[in-house]
């Protein structure tokens, strides 16, 4: 039989975890089955997923705070986590790699 090409809609925990929005191959009577008949729907075969808000992202924001985080702990500067990564910078010793050049 013919396989056709299913999208998850919700997680299956078996053998394997498969997460939700996984594309699976099933035959028509492994769709019908009640564990998938719930959890997946028809793929279209010209349709590409692309995500809802491509715009949106943390831009390295997130990864540069994360980053001067890291740096002063190993420099054991104490810190409140709950600032901007510039206010962070401003915490790091001048020469620092992660700490730009003053102007």
């Amino acid at each position: 039989m013919a396989k056709s090409k299913y999208i998850l809609l919700r997680k299956i925990i078996g053998a394997e975890v498969m997460l939700a929005g996984a594309v699976i191959e099933l035959t028509p009577d492994q769709a019908a089955h009640p564990l998938y008949r719930t959890r997946v729907r028809k793929a279209d075969d010209g349709v590409a997923l692309v995500p809802a808000t491509p715009g949106a992202g943390s831009d390295g924001a997130d990864q540069e705070k994360g980053d001067v985080k890291n740096r002063l702990k190993e420099l054991g500067i104490k810190y409140d986590g709950r600032k901007s990564a510039e206010e962070l910078v401003s915490l790091l010793p001048d020469g620092d790699p992660l700490k730009p050049a003053a102007k």
